[in-house]
């Protein structure tokens, strides 16, 4: 993707296009601000986006959610599937794991507990998948829960960050407060194990609160629809960067879904050589415990092959 903050975007339409707002594969916005204009050009939504602003103004543009879901986009084309999800790697059988829920399950305290016992990292929140199960690291720093039990897993906490920990952990949990003090502990992912760009998906696990405490394996249907359900919200618009896709799809004739098709045809394929698992449970370390049981059962078969 390209991205660029420039004194004049409009320089970048075609030059048969200058006198248009909308053509051939771009969309042109001019604010109507009476002192400052806000201008921004996006071009080649359907093949490798290009974005070009006058100024990054984050407040009411919203741009980088625009950018975010223009990243995403660009992968897709690279048939890569961006999974909301934990991603690491058992040490014994060498095979990917992935694990994915709603917000605020467990993804990465479940990170963290496999990372004790030895697992690779790749994510705690989101990683790449593509048509072979081919998984990639995007980030280095997790957003954990500044629980106690959690902070006992990381290497080096000072007290400045069990302080940090504290006041995020009794304060940020108010609305008010989520607004000036995020809610989650950043800490990068070598201070808690190490760290692995790449590996093969072997096994998703999709975490699911209940009373209930069970693993079950899950139909590739069904999987596709829980995996896209938990990963639409990372490139899923609103405001300013929804209108002007929006306004790109109809004029260039596009499904305004074309990503989320994209999505469910490499997740689709990528499941082909790979199981799926329901999780239920109340906590974190339920759903740790479940899957750590289905490892160690699945070993003996996996080492065999």
């Amino acid at each position: 993707m390209i991205f660029k903050i420039t004194p004049n975007p409009k320089e970048y339409i075609p030059a048969d296009q200058l006198h248009n707002k909308v053509g051939p594969s771009f969309i042109y916005h001019r604010s109507s601000q009476l002192f400052y204009k806000n201008m921004i050009l996006l071009k080649n939504l359907d093949t490798y986006p290009e974005l070009y602003i006058n100024r990054a103004f984050n407040y009411i543009y919203k741009i980088k959610l625009l950018i975010r879901s223009l990243q995403i986009t660009e992968r897709t084309f690279d048939n890569e599937a961006t999974v909301h999800g934990a991603a690491v790697e058992n040490p014994r059988t060498k095979e990917g794991i992935i694990i994915t829920a709603w917000a605020d399950v467990g993804k990465s305290t479940n990170t963290l507990l496999l990372a004790n016992k030895g697992y690779k990292i790749l994510s705690d929140e989101e990683v790449t998948l593509n048509q072979e199960g081919r998984m990639r690291r995007l980030h280095n720093t997790a957003n954990i829960f500044p629980h106690p039990s959690n902070l006992k897993l990381i290497k080096g906490v000072n007290i400045r960050e069990r302080i940090l920990a504290w006041v995020k952990l009794n304060f940020a949990k108010y609305s008010f407060m989520n607004k000036i003090l995020s809610p989650n502990f950043y800490v990068k992912y070598n201070r808690f194990g190490e760290v692995i760009d790449n590996s093969y998906c072997k096994r998703i696990y999709i975490l699911e609160k209940s009373e209930q405490r069970d693993i079950q394996p899950i139909s590739k249907d069904e999987a596709i629809k829980k995996i896209l359900a938990t990963s639409a919200r990372l490139w899923r618009l609103s405001g300013f960067p929804r209108n002007i896709v929006t306004e790109y799809c109809f004029a260039n004739n596009i499904d305004i879904n074309f990503v989320e098709n994209r999505f469910k045809a490499i997740v689709g394929s990528a499941l082909e050589d790979i199981s799926v698992f329901r999780v239920r449970g109340q906590k974190p370390h339920d759903f740790n415990a479940l899957i750590i049981e289905n490892e160690e059962k699945l070993q003996p078969q996996l080492v065999a092959k």
